[in-house]
């Protein structure tokens, strides 16, 4: 974990309310892996107080770039930096994916903002795999509507197929991209044993990619979504119900994670995702 003040290298507005910023940051951008996040301070001033946290979104040996959407005061701070000021940031925070070695398939299932953390992962598999395994990753990405489609273009620039939905089909498969989810697999006919499944995107939505990989018998990881105050695990604030290996939940076969330390990234079948 690295604490530094990084220059800005852009500031981009990417879609309604949607930026995309570029930091000068080499020692953080060689230590991550994706999936993990750093903590930035959003002002230059004592509010807003906290930092907030950034998947980072995409990398290379000198810069992260990270994704954000506009909701509150810290990160329409955030919005209004101008190239050539800089930021207060920590990282790279939490653990990442891990991608399985004897998998040939693999799916990345974005919903809204959840797109952040998975462009810098689909840059790991084509990376560490070769070029016949980078080709069967494809990118399932959903939005309320075409507009709030993110990151298409960074995905197309790595050659990876690309399917889209929209909740009001202005794009794509109409419908929630958990839906268009559960078709690929089966118009795909994949093998349950040779494919692997990561997600990111609001609960609701995380919870029912947990259950269709679950029906498909697939394995899948997730990085979960929360509210952080510190990022390292030490105020408690961002906690998970998990389950403990050979109980279930009604024999108190769970205990609490946390998603700043111990994630963002999950096994699905690890999560208690009724709490």
């Amino acid at each position: 974990m690295l604490h530094l003040k990084a220059p800005i290298k852009a500031n981009l507005k990417v879609a309604p309310g949607h930026y995309k910023m570029v930091i000068f940051a080499p020692e953080i951008s060689r230590a991550t892996r994706a999936g993990q996040f750093v903590h930035i301070k959003c002002s230059d001033g004592l509010l807003p107080l906290l930092r907030r946290p950034f998947s980072v979104h995409k990398k290379d040996d000198a810069e992260i770039h990270i994704l954000y959407r506009i909701i509150g005061e810290g990160t329409r701070a955030l919005s209004k930096h101008v190239p050539g000021s800089s930021v207060d940031l920590i990282g790279p925070l939490g653990n990442g994916f891990q991608v399985a070695e004897d998998c040939e398939t693999f799916l990345l299932v974005a919903g809204g903002m959840g797109v952040a953390s998975l462009l810098a992962l689909a840059e790991e598999i084509c990376s560490q795999f070769n070029v016949k395994r980078a080709k069967n990753l494809m990118v399932l990405i959903g939005a309320r509507t075409k507009e709030l489609l993110l990151a298409v273009q960074d995905f197309e620039k790595l050659g990876i197929p690309i399917l889209t939905a929209t909740q009001d089909g202005s794009q794509g498969f109409k419908g929630l991209v958990t839906g268009l989810f559960a078709e690929v697999i089966v118009s795909k006919g994949l093998s349950p044993s040779r494919t692997q499944v990561f997600a990111c995107g609001p609960k609701l939505m995380l919870k029912r990619v947990a259950a269709i990989a679950a029906e498909h018998n697939m394995r899948c990881q997730v990085s979960l979504e929360e509210l952080m105050a510190c990022g390292v695990g030490a105020c408690l604030s961002c906690v998970v119900k998990v389950r403990c290996e050979g109980k279930n939940v009604e024999e108190m076969g769970y205990q609490y994670k946390l998603i700043c330390k111990d994630g963002p990234v999950f096994d699905v079948r690890e999560v208690c995702w009724d709490e």
